[in-house]
């Protein structure tokens, strides 16, 4: 079992980022299957200020269900639907304030980013 945070790293913002194309990569060569894994409520300001009163931190971990990626097509364009289609698995397990650019703003299967 190899875990891998698609993002490449911890979110900043505290929602989904646009996601790397390196476990995408991973899974269409190997073909093994995902397993999508959220976790909620780990952020620093949470995490920290309960230690300070030596509090627990509430977390939740989703585990959804195990998936394929279709290498179809050429290898560009199936590491860039590959990772669309993790990036959207793990979304759809996340309440709507973790979804980040991959929350109501999707279109026709594919990412509308908007203008801020």
């Amino acid at each position: 079992m190899l875990a891998i945070a698609p993002e490449g790293r911890e979110s900043l913002s505290g929602g989904l980022e646009e996601g790397t194309r390196g476990a995408a990569y991973l899974a269409l060569k190997s073909g093994v299957p995902l397993l999508p894994v959220t976790v909620t409520g780990t952020e620093n300001w949470r995490v920290y200020g309960n230690l300070k009163r030596f509090r627990r931190t509430k977390i939740s971990v989703t585990v959804g269900e195990p998936f394929h990626l279709d290498a179809a097509g050429d290898q560009r364009q199936a590491l860039q639907q590959g990772t669309l289609k993790i990036m959207r698995k793990l979304a759809d397990q996340l309440p709507e304030e973790y979804r980040g650019i991959y929350g109501s703003g999707e279109s026709d299967g594919m990412l509308v980013t908007k203008d801020h």
